[in-house]
Parts: C-alpha cells; sequence; structure tokens
C-alpha cells in the first residue's frame, strides 16, 4: 500500500509539472482534471492506512471540484476566442521538475522533522505531505513563469489541490464543511479571475498579462 501510494503521490507531482508547462491549454485542463483524480484515489487510501474515515469526505470533495467543477469552468473559458496555445517559458520542463522534485524531497524528509514539535501535528497520509507541498512548489512556478492568463488560473487551481492535500494528510479531523467551505471560495475565486481575464482580453485581444502590463504603463 505504502509503494503505491508512492506511486500516486509522484504522479501527482509529475501531473502538476505536466499542467504547468502543456502548451495547449485544452490538454492542461484534462492533466488537472486527473491529478484531482488521483488526488482523491490517495485520500481514500490514506483512509484505509489511518483508519480516519473523514478522509474520504476530503476525497469526495477534491474529486467534485477539482476534477469536475474546476476543470469544466476553467475549459468553458478556453474554448472562447484566444488561440489554443501558447508559449512555455523556455527550459520550463527542466526548472518546473527540478523545483516540483525539490519540493516532494523536502515534504517527504524535512516537513515530518517539522511537524514533530508540533502538537496532534502528524502526517496521516503516507506520502500526502511531499506530494502536497510538491504542488504548491509547482503551482508558484506556474502562477510567476508564466503569462497566459488561463495557465495562471491552472495554477490558482494546482495550489488549490497542494492546500487540500496538505490539510488532509495534517489534519485531517477537521470537520469537512470547512474544507467544502474553503473549496467554494476557491471556485468563486478562479470564476473571477476568468471573468476579470475575460473582458481584459476582449480590450487587448490576447491572455498575455504582460501585454496588460506594457498597456498600463
Amino acid at each position: 500500500m505504502a509503494s503505491l501510494m508512492l506511486i500516486l503521490a509522484l504522479a501527482v507531482a509529475a501531473l502538476a509539472v505536466a499542467v504547468s508547462e502543456s502548451a495547449q491549454v485544452a490538454r492542461a485542463v484534462l492533466l488537472y482534471a486527473a491529478q484531482g483524480a488521483l488526488i482523491a484515489l490517495l485520500l481514500v487510501l490514506g483512509a484505509q492506512v489511518s483508519g480516519i474515515h473523514g478522509l474520504i469526505g476530503s476525497a469526495v470533495t477534491v474529486l467534485v471540484a477539482q476534477a469536475v467543477i474546476l476543470p469544466l469552468l476553467v475549459m468553458r473559458y478556453a474554448r472562447q476566442g484566444a488561440p489554443a496555445e501558447q508559449q512555455p517559458p523556455r527550459m520550463g520542463y527542466l526548472w518546473a521538475g527540478a523545483l516540483t522534485l525539490a519540493g516532494f524531497v523536502a515534504g517527504e524528509f524535512l516537513f515530518p522533522v517539522l511537524l514533530e514539535g508540533i502538537p496532534g501535528a502528524t502526517a496521516h497520509v503516507p506520502h500526502g505531505l511531499a506530494g502536497g507541498v510538491a504542488l504548491v512548489v509547482a503551482s508558484l512556478w506556474t502562477i510567476l513563469g508564466h503569462r497566459d492568463m488561463l495557465k495562471v488560473v491552472l495554477g490558482v487551481c494546482v495550489l488549490e489541490n497542494g492546500v487540500h492535500l496538505l490539510m488532509a494528510a495534517i489534519a485531517p479531523t477537521v470537520p469537512e464543511l470547512a474544507a467544502v467551505g474553503a473549496t467554494l471560495a476557491v471556485i468563486v475565486a478562479v470564476w473571477l479571475l476568468l471573468l476579470v481575464g475575460r473582458r481584459a482580453e476582449e480590450a487587448t485581444g490576447a491572455r498575455d498579462d504582460g501585454l496588460l502590463d506594457r498597456l498600463r504603463g
């Protein structure tokens, strides 16, 4: 079981890199949906290992929101207007992969040591910390390293995946209603980002936020 969960955590991290660097936004959205499904599976297995059935609720929340609602929301806007492909940063896969791997290693070996001094803070999902930290790092690279507005939105979505995985791994007993509320807030935030991006695209004819910076200047 531990080996399977390690493979799933690595796959989740690898999908974060693929989401960040895929030239086709539609493909990146599908990869993001697959990532949500794998995280849900990881949480279900974590519930079996730890005996904490609250992780099942977290898995359902991730599956519905991150594997269905958010991908459909982003895909709806990806199909409207602007070109479907964008140029990734130079050596993007190399940088994204290296940073994500560093985050995974830190989550696997450093964070458990840091949690030892915090009462009640224990990693209940094997390799969940590693996967969560890797997703946070990959999402920050996506948000800061890309100009395409939809890629930035996907970076925010991956960040939500990482935070949700970390919360489930460290504090699985937190009422699921709180996690659902946080997820709904992210869905609304993503919708607003897409709405603002659509208005900006209508004004400039492009999704490049660098163009918006130049126009503002």
